[in-house]
């Protein structure tokens, strides 16, 4: 099958998942055979070579700002001359949802308008797909014929080749029997580690009580500074924390992932330092081996936002055994793949009082249960069920589908 893709961010200057998922969406496309025409920007001041992910061509449009995917992108810029083929409207996010007054009419106009034109329109969560068809689909002159469907963004290849921690592999054994059955059914990497218990020197506990995972005590925090990611929430959280004196009684350390600059993540960073000086603040761009760094070394990963399209880093969390905590309602599309009635991830009302919100992360760090492993593992195992590969292939049914209901509509006419 012959592609065109058509993305604001590829691989030139990627900043954010949008631009990580495109890339992974065409480099599986393109390992199944199929030939993939991508277009798309790319900053001014970028000089470097570019990845084409496997793509037969990528055209460039030079953009004169960048870093931004709201309204004040260069969107107008990318546009301008864009062929507009038959398309479908792979929407990573519906803006709508979160847009301020001050944009709501424009956004809502432009994104009923490219939903209103798709032959299909794809959104990366049930809750999203659900707002598609509830809120933009009644401004269509087309109604409901215009399909609205599911697609989950996969693990990308980068991340699913790494290896899982010793603990992760330790419990999935347990459970599975054998690592080399649990890594031919689940398809783990074997960790280039050795997988042996804790030492005591390494801190094991004495016999009869309960092995704790070989971890540092990172409670994490990796999104993109931005409002829109609200990580302010877990500043808050490590402020109540740090007053009540729980991350030194539980020997938990904030991390953030926090390459962003400009006052509002400045005024974040200070925030953090001073409710909790021992805090580590990851400021460089980070690569696969530096998540999974971090992540093997996570107690909790705490994702902030009361609303998210997806909330990839939740997943890229989970391959290394970390276990998420999200917004409970189904509005983070990351807890359609990891489900918290199968123990694969927490979630917590994020609209309780700070102090509220605070006493329960504390007891979820407490881990009496043990079920910070527990869940880490089990999310572990779906993170790295949901492949590129799974998706391309889902994602080309979706199109074949999608082109043959088009053939018999005109075909009827």
């Amino acid at each position: 099958m012959r592609l065109l893709f058509i993305t604001l961010e590829f691989s030139a200057g990627t900043f954010s998942g949008n631009g990580i998922y495109a890339r992974s969406q065409v480099r599986a496309l393109a390992s199944l055979g199929h030939d993939i025409f991508v277009i798309s920007g790319k900053p001014a001041d970028h000089n470097g070579a570019t990845d084409k992910e496997g793509a037969a061509e990528l055209f460039e449009i030079e953009l004169p700002t960048w870093g931004s995917l709201d309204r004040s992108s260069a969107w107008e810029a990318f546009a301008a001359g864009l062929p507009v083929p038959p398309y479908i409207f792979m929407n990573y996010r519906v803006y709508h949802r979160s847009a301020s007054e001050e944009d709501m009419d424009f956004i809502a106009a432009m994104e009923a308008k490219a939903v209103e034109h798709s032959i299909l329109t794809t959104a990366l969560s049930r809750s999203d797909a659900d707002y598609i068809r509830k809120h933009l689909l009644l401004s269509s002159s087309k109604g409901q014929s215009t399909p609205v469907e599911v697609l989950l963004p996969a693990l990308r290849s980068d991340m699913e080749s790494l290896p899982l921690p010793p603990d992760t592999m330790r419990r999935l054994q347990d459970s599975a029997g054998s690592i080399n059955d649990s890594a031919c059914e689940i398809g783990f990497a074997e960790p280039s580690c050795s997988s042996a218990p804790c030492s005591a020197a390494d801190g094991a506990p004495s016999a009869g009580i309960r092995e704790q995972p070989c971890r540092e005590r990172y409670l994490t925090c990796c999104v993109r500074l931005s409002p829109e990611k609200e990580p302010e929430r877990f500043v808050a959280l490590v402020e109540q924390l740090a007053k009540t004196g729980a991350l030194q009684r539980l020997g938990i350390v904030p991390l953030l992932c926090g390459s962003a600059k400009g006052e509002y993540a400045d005024a974040l960073k200070v925030r953090l330092r001073a409710a909790a000086p021992e805090a580590v603040i990851e400021e460089r761009f980070l690569g696969p081996a530096d998540l999974a760094r971090i992540f093997s070394s996570t107690a909790l990963n705490f994702h902030p936002p009361l609303y998210d399209a997806y909330g990839m880093t939740v997943v890229e969390a989970a391959s290394q055994g970390a276990p998420s905590l999200v917004n409970a309602g189904g509005h983070v599309g990351a807890a359609d793949l990891l489900a918290a009635e199968s123990g694969e991830i927490f979630e917590a009302d994020y609209s309780l009082p700070e102090p509220d919100l605070a006493t329960s992360v504390e007891s979820l760090l407490e881990d009496s249960l043990g079920l910070l492993a527990s869940v880490g593992a089990a999310a572990a195992s779906r993170a790295r069920s949901w492949t590129e590969t799974a998706n391309a292939k889902k994602l080309v049914q979706l199109v074949e589908d999608t082109l043959e209901r088009n053939r018999a509509s005109h075909a009827a006419c």
